[in-house]
């Protein structure tokens, strides 16, 4: 599994340097925005957990718990696993094969598309969570191992809020950008 470990961590070092920005490279020091830097630390912070994660999901195919019993609970904690890193691929997809306008949409759609996602693995997981609450410890322990040492259920918490920020992300940003696109025009 160190291997596994390796390989996510070249990927994390790849995805870094694919995420770089000529503009940040060409800006001198003493005029670089305090907001722009916040924003890509926790860009960073991001993909760093979506990666974690999305290793996490590679680490359960072989530690799946094979049982019916919490079956119709391990399904939505395993999507919300690649949820994260799936939406940091298809944006970029979609930002590298599209022109600016049909961009913008796609990626409204892509916004709605993940956070409706997320919302319905969310709500499915803690529904599940609520008539079965050892599922974790019963099921997904490997993928959990710190909510099994301290019974704290910190883990669902934390994929949860993972999977919900990209999709609040680009419908927030979707709607920034059309308001300043309307107040550009009335100007």
């Amino acid at each position: 599994f160190m291997l596994i470990d390796v390989l996510f961590t070249f990927i994390f070092a790849y995805v870094l340097i694919v995420f770089r920005d000529v503009k940040t490279v060409a800006e001198k020091p003493a005029k670089v925005k305090p907001l722009k830097v916040v924003k890509d630390v926790f860009k960073h912070l991001y993909l760093l957990f979506a990666l974690y994660f999305f290793g996490t999901f590679a680490f359960s195919l072989y530690s799946i718990d094979a049982s019916a019993v919490h079956a119709l609970g391990t399904l939505p904690v395993y999507l919300l696993f690649m949820l994260p890193l799936v939406a940091i691929l298809v944006r970029l997809g979609l930002k590298n094969n599209l022109e600016a306008e049909r961009f913008h949409r796609a990626e409204f759609v892509l916004g709605v598309a993940l956070l409706g996602s997320a919302v319905l693995f969310t709500g499915w997981m803690f529904i599940y969570m609520a008539f079965q609450p050892n599922f974790i410890v019963d099921a997904l322990t490997a993928s959990f191992p710190l909510d099994y040492a301290i019974s704290l259920n910190i883990g669902p918490v934390l994929i949860a809020l993972l999977s919900l920020i990209p999709g609040l992300y680009l419908l927030i940003a979707h709607f920034m950008k059309s308001r300043h696109r309307i107040v550009e025009k009335t100007n």
